[in-house]
């Protein structure tokens, strides 16, 4: 397996955000960003698994989401948007970034003293849940957008794909990073 290049990390976090930002203008939530959910084929994202993708606004009836990478608002099957992909998002490229999954586990995510936990985040939470980036302690900006896209509540989290775009076009030009813009629909 080769090693992706941090450059090339930084391309495709910036894809990705695109993709979903893509699928957030047609009001869909994939609701299952994670890394092996990124396909890169001749340096091009392509995002895979739609199928627990649901509406924006809709209400999971069950979990929905992949253990490490579920916002609150998927433990406790609130309303899902554009930010619970974000969260996702944080979480996704921060594990790509070097970091570490949430502590979530299959028998714990089930239990009503972690959805009391999740519910009581998404309500008071503003630090962010993943915290330690390895590959991005050298890019203040890039850290910080982690972080930002993993704070529980979602009133203090990146609401949209948009800001975390912006963020990663000043981060690459700051670092002389070339982003590829993927044509869509993918």
């Amino acid at each position: 397996m080769r090693m992706v290049r941090f450059p090339d990390k930084v391309n495709y976090f910036y894809q990705t955000a695109l993709a979903l930002q893509y699928m957030h203008q047609t009001g869909i939530v994939h609701l299952d960003m994670k890394p092996s959910n990124i396909m890169v084929t001749e340096g091009i994202v392509k995002l895979i698994d739609f199928g627990m993708s649901m509406p924006i606004g809709d209400r999971p009836k069950s979990l929905a989401g992949t253990v490490g990478y579920m916002s609150p608002e998927q433990l406790v099957r609130e309303e899902v948007d554009a930010s619970t992909d974000v969260f996702a998002l944080g979480v996704t490229f921060g594990v790509i970034l070097g970091g570490r999954p949430l502590r979530q586990s299959h028998d714990d995510i089930n239990e009503k003293g972690t959805k009391r936990e999740a519910k009581y985040h998404l309500a008071t939470g503003e630090e962010p849940l993943i915290t330690d980036v390895p590959e991005a302690r050298h890019v203040s900006e890039l850290e910080t957008l982690i972080r930002r896209c993993t704070i529980p509540r979602r009133d203090k989290r990146l609401r949209d794909t948009k800001a975390v775009v912006a963020s990663l076009q000043r981060v690459a030009q700051e670092l002389d990073i070339k982003l590829t813009e993927p044509q869509y629909p993918l």
